[in-house]
């Protein structure tokens, strides 16, 4: 994955608005990733990307998962980055 320096978001991002970039986030895969889209956006078992550049199968996590499991770095390093960078577009 390409990150761009001039806003911090991968290359395949472009320059979105805020209301392009919502994601949510997830547990899938061992990790808690966030999930390209609006929170609701997937049933369980869609295919979804993450701001990481994965593709994974949407699904409803327990609450073991979401506690004990680790965030993405990638993810949180892109989702704030591109939080930081709209924030100084606004």
């Amino acid at each position: 994955m390409t990150i761009l320096p001039e806003h911090g978001l991968p290359a395949e991002f472009g320059s979105p608005s805020p209301e392009q970039l919502l994601f949510y986030w997830m547990p899938v895969e061992g990790r808690r990733h966030a999930i390209c889209g609006a929170h609701g956006s997937h049933r369980p078992g869609q295919p979804a990307d993450t701001l990481c550049g994965r593709q994974v199968l949407t699904r409803t996590a327990s609450e073991h998962e979401w506690i004990r499991w680790a965030t993405c770095d990638d993810c949180w390093h892109i989702a704030k980055t591109a939080q930081a960078a709209l924030s100084r577009r606004n």
